[in-house]
């Protein structure tokens, strides 16, 4: 008799048949017997309930294990989708096979190779294994050793089974591919040089990557999963900040420039908002804002070093005669031995008030770079050394003041009274930036500009500088503050307390010495000013200033100056050194006076002169007619005469007005004395017999 396990139904339908027999032969061979055809009829009725009540259960129990094996394998998808590894579905879709399937063997082939061939019999099952789309994966065999072959029931569950164990391969690799991709876009973003920072509908970071994190000071733990406010408290608030929420709220493309507080830097950032958030890509560019910045400011400082130079060039004339009246009325007090009197008083004050005012106008001339300077290799340590006395007493006892210079410092190519009063300039600046008292740091040091450094110090030229540091340990300066720092006026001192013309002054003296002036500072941190002079090729030497030894002389004088009154005025002073002086007002009517006869020894004019012709033309023009004519030019600015000059490789003799009678006689002299007149050539055959 088969068993319930091979699948059969013939005990319950051979019990049905022999009661139904029985009952039939009952009725025909025991028929005469009393009694036995109800018995052998009862029997019969008996067995035939047996086998029907048999094959009823036998139902039923088959019923259940079909429904328990349905069961198992219905949940069979949902485990098998959950598993991230090939080898742990294919495990898992074997145990499930052989549980729900009562086979003895399974086996999962994961490839697309040829299926397994289904072994003679019916006792095997094989099932391709197939994605979505229909590729060939891989296949599911099964197989019994004993038993009764695999039913259609069976086969249809292996068939289920088969697609739940191709999905989930199929989800796997897809997953997996995924996940490539998502490494490989990720391996490209973390390449770019711009900061790439992905925005979720409420600001939370979902993304950043390599130069995003770099730009913000970042680590991926300390951004990812938080919002962009807590991130950086300081962003709220800002320009930045706005303009994001700008591009969010319309859901438009925007490009903006503007500053990051919570980093003190400038990004060039670009938005695109998308369903759900914004993405943001950001870019550094602090360095070429301040580049920018830099460069905005010299174009300012050349606006007013130009509106400067013709301020001076008015004011000098007028300090010229001021000065000099002052100056007479000085030596008419003396002459009348009267030193003391009221006069004397008067023009003393008026003279040191002129000389104020003369060195405010020199600051500005310095400022603006049209004040001619007298560059000499400086020995800086000398220089420093000179000074130190003086640099005590101006920043008193509360200031430890420290100088240091190594030894083999270069000689700087600089003016020297020039350097020592931006010396003094930023040694006062550093004493008011410590009220309480504080550490000055004052020294020298030999620098090789290449181009990263001479790009980091803003100098205009590669090469060997001096630089001079001057470091204090003050209040600083904010942002705001440095970016004003060399405009002249601006100052952050109390009324009356300064000019405002301290750093302007430094910044136009190492710019017109070709070098350059820079401003490390930090609010609490201190400041340091670093100047860099150029480097000289020859030795250090000390630049000393001549006696104003009051001489005059008898030479004939042309002096050319536009201004009426300090035509007038110096030619007053002149003749009263005892020169003879023959005046004109422009270059045409001095080159008359020459061509009527007039042999000037010496011709002092101003640079700059109306009617259309320059003090240097008009030198040049006199000196072809009057041979070994000396010059000596005068100029409240140069302007571009002097750049010029010097582009050329020329030296002009300058005094710079206003001038006092001392030096003028002084200069007048040396120039006179400096070049001794050259024999006069003889005139060619052919003009002499004209």
């Amino acid at each position: 008799m088969a068993t319930w396990r091979d699948g059969g139904r013939l005990g319950p339908v051979a019990a049905l048949l022999a009661g139904y027999a029985l009952l039939l032969t009952a009725g025909a061979a025991l028929h005469p017997v009393p009694g036995w055809p109800a018995i052998a009829g009862l029997a019969g009725l008996l067995l035939l309930a047996g086998g029907i009540a048999a094959i009823f259960r036998r139902d039923a129990s088959e019923s259940r294990a079909r429904a328990g094996r349905l069961a198992l394998l219905g949940g069979a998808a949902g485990r098998l989708m959950r598993l991230r590894d090939a080898d742990a579905i294919a495990s898992v879709a074997e145990a499930l096979a052989r549980e729900a399937l009562d086979c003895d063997s399974v086996r999962i082939v994961r490839d697309a190779a040829p299926l397994p061939a289904q072994a003679a019999g019916a006792a095997s099952l094989v099932r391709p294994l197939r994605s979505a789309s229909g590729d060939l994966l891989g296949a599911i065999a099964i197989a019994r050793r004993d038993g009764p072959p695999f039913s259609a029931t069976e086969a249809v569950l292996l068939s289920e089974l088969a697609g739940s164990i191709a999905a989930a391969l199929d989800s796997l690799a897809r997953l997996e591919a995924a996940t490539e991709a998502r490494a490989a876009v990720e391996r490209i973003l973390a390449t770019i040089s711009d900061g790439m920072v992905v925005l979720d509908s409420g600001w939370c970071v979902r993304y950043a990557n390599r130069a995003a994190l770099r730009y913000l000071d970042r680590t991926e733990a300390a951004l990812l999963g938080r919002t962009l406010w807590d991130a950086f408290p300081g962003l709220a608030g800002s320009e930045f900040a706005a303009r994001l929420r700008d591009a969010a709220a319309q859901g438009e493309d925007a490009d903006f420039t503007a500053a990051f507080p919570p980093r003190g830097a400038w990004f060039a950032a670009r938005c695109y908002p998308f369903d759900g958030g914004l993405t943001v890509y950001l870019r550094d560019i602090t360095a070429q804002h301040e580049t920018e910045e830099r460069l905005r400011q010299s174009q300012r400082l050349e606006a007013l070093g130009q509106l400067t130079g013709g301020i001076a060039h008015d004011v000098n004339n007028l300090l010229t005669v001021v000065l000099g009246n002052f100056e007479m009325l000085a030596l008419t007090a003396e002459e009348r031995g009267a030193p003391g009197s009221e006069d004397f008083a008067l023009a003393e004050a008026g003279l040191r008030a002129g000389a104020s005012a003369r060195r405010l106008m020199d600051r500005l001339l310095a400022f603006s770079r049209r004040r001619k300077l007298s560059p000499v290799p400086v020995d800086a340590a000398a220089l420093f050394a000179a000074l130190e006395p003086l640099l005590r007493r101006a920043v008193g006892s509360a200031v430890t003041l420290e100088i240091a210079a190594p030894d083999g410092l270069w000689p700087a190519l600089a003016d020297p009274a020039e350097l020592e009063a931006a010396l003094i300039n930023l040694a006062v600046n550093a004493r008011d930036a410590m009220p309480a008292g504080g550490r000055l740091l004052i020294e020298a040091a030999n620098v090789t500009a290449d181009r990263i450094y001479a790009a980091y110090a803003g100098l205009d030229r590669l090469g060997d500088y001096v630089m001079v540091m001057v470091a204090d340990a003050g209040i600083g300066m904010t942002r705001e503050v440095l970016q004003k720092a060399f405009d002249p006026f601006f100052t952050t001192k109390p009324a009356g307390k300064g000019t405002g013309l301290g750093l302007s002054m430094v910044y136009g003296f190492a710019k017109q010495s070709g070098g350059h002036v820079m401003i490390d500072s930090e609010p609490g941190h201190g400041t340091i000013v670093r100047l860099y002079l150029p480097r000289s090729a020859d030795a250090a030497q000390h630049a000393a200033l001549p006696a104003e030894d009051v001489q005059g002389g008898s030479e004939t004088l042309l002096l050319v100056e536009d201004d009426d009154v300090v035509r007038a005025h110096t030619a007053a002073m002149l003749r009263g050194l005892g020169y003879r002086v023959h005046a004109a007002a422009d270059g045409a009517e001095a080159l008359r006076a020459v061509q009527d006869g007039v042999r000037p020894d010496l011709l002092l004019s101003d640079l700059v002169l109306r009617g259309g012709m320059s003090g240097r033309q008009l030198a040049d023009a006199a000196g072809r007619q009057v041979a070994g004519l000396c010059v000596l030019f005068t100029s409240g600015y140069p302007g571009h005469v002097l750049r010029d000059a010097a582009a050329g490789g020329q030296d002009l003799a300058l005094i710079s007005k206003p001038f006092g009678r001392g030096e003028l006689a002084v200069r007048v002299r040396a120039q006179l004395d400096a070049a001794p007149r050259p024999a006069v050539p003889p005139l060619a055959a052919d003009a002499q017999t004209r």
